[in-house]
């Protein structure tokens, strides 16, 4: 009722709402999120943000209180608070320090303040709780790129191709496009071709294929892949 009041504009309802759940559930999780989401849209920002710190200190479990803590900081950081993200990281990090997820959460907010240094250590950290994934080594991957840093972004690319042989067609598009934009041509047009061989109408490997088939001079084999695109996705 207090989501349908505040989405409603109408605030004192809303108000009203929260304060009865509140009262009813103070220790309940889903209360405290449906609480600050309210808030939210009602741009009561501060006690949306106070809201999920004391959900986090009265949370009956651990998993309650990450849940909470990750919210918080999830919060702050679309607020553009990513100073007082990163101090709630921290906390949630010295209480859960097996949690990848916190460490590319911190790691995120690190490269959008610029340091570099400090995100690729939590990513760092992340893999080495998670060696066998692919998702942080391809944030790593990205971020260097970002930063300039193309040798250490490759580095971080050559981690994901040994799992790349079970891996979907969708991931290996995702490495492909990194793999380009790194500017390893080679590897990105032999990933994309697994792409085409698995997917041999996806439009994206077809364009891909295309465009670097038209980088070094190849017209032919670049219409053929254009034709192609353009029989599934006429509109294009």
């Amino acid at each position: 009722r207090a989501l349908h009041h505040a989405a409603s504009g109408r605030r004192a309802a809303a108000m009203r709402a929260l304060d009865r759940a509140e009262a009813a559930e103070p220790a309940s999780l889903r209360c405290a999120l449906v609480a600050a989401v309210a808030r939210f849209a009602l741009r009561d920002y501060a006690a949306a943000v106070d809201g999920l710190a004391r959900a986090a200190e009265v949370a009956a479990t651990s998993r309650a209180a990450l849940v909470a803590g990750a919210a918080r900081a999830s919060l702050l950081r679309r607020l553009g608070w990513y100073h007082e993200a990163l101090e709630s990281l921290d906390g949630l990090r010295a209480r859960f320090a097996d949690e990848a997820p916190l460490h590319v959460a911190s790691a995120l907010l690190r490269g959008a303040l610029h340091d570099i240094d400090g995100a690729e250590a939590h990513l760092r950290d992340a893999h080495a709780l998670d060696p066998d994934g692919v998702d942080v080594p391809l944030r790593a991957a990205q971020l260097l790129s970002s930063a300039g840093d193309a040798a250490a972004a490759r580095a971080w690319l050559a981690r994901v191709l040994p799992r790349l042989d079970a891996a979907s067609p969708q991931l290996v598009a995702d490495v492909a496009r990194h793999a380009v934009a790194l500017g390893d041509y080679a590897l990105g047009e032999s990933l994309w071709r697994r792409v085409l061989a698995a997917l041999p109408h996806d439009v994206s490997a077809h364009v891909a294929l295309g465009t670097l088939d038209a980088w070094r001079g190849d017209a032919t084999s670049a219409r053929a892949h254009a034709d192609a695109a353009l029989a599934v996705t006429p509109s294009h």
